[in-house]
């Protein structure tokens, strides 16, 4: 059994990837974003990816899947937008110039789109991956930072640094 994951997101994310956008996009204002708001994207909560890897693997199924959700097309836009839809967030998101984001340390992604996040989740699904709305594993991500000990730890774009870099077009 291969199990290739795509973004691996939610409330234990320890990278803090995720948490950041979470953050960020619950403060509001204008959230400045890298790359083409068109670039696929396909995240998925660890706690569908842990809970759904012990069944296929204690029936010994094989093969190659994918655990990502949700099925393409879905972006960098739409996952942006459902965080701040999931937040009820007043946010604006602004497009950076691509020669600026260079130096900018933005979280899940790079600002080419990346073809290697279009995959099948079919196979997944077939052996029961189960992926929850993708709003839930925002709000659940939203309450930990509220409870857990959570701290940027040189994840993302400071503040201070994002208002700083020009903005190339409005737009999630």
């Amino acid at each position: 059994m291969i199990v290739s994951p795509t973004y691996v997101v939610g409330p234990y994310d320890h990278t803090g990837r995720f948490s950041w956008w979470v953050d960020r996009i619950s403060q509001g204002g204008v959230v400045g974003c890298q790359g083409p708001a068109g670039n696929p994207m396909q995240p998925i909560d660890a706690r569908d990816r842990a809970s759904w890897i012990v069944g296929p693997a204690e029936r010994r199924i094989p093969g190659t899947f994918h655990s990502c959700s949700p099925e393409p097309p879905w972006s960098s836009g739409d996952m942006l937008t459902a965080i701040g839809s999931a937040l009820d967030a007043d946010a604006e998101f602004s497009r950076l110039d691509p020669d600026d984001v260079v130096a900018a340390p933005f979280p899940l992604g790079t600002p080419e789109a990346e073809a290697v996040l279009v995959l099948s989740r079919a196979a997944a699904r077939a052996s029961g991956l189960p992926p929850r709305p993708f709003a839930e594993t925002v709000r659940d991500t939203a309450a930990r930072m509220v409870t857990a000990d959570w701290r940027r730890d040189g994840v993302g774009v400071e503040p201070d640094g994002e208002a700083r870099l020009p903005a190339a077009s409005t737009g999630a």
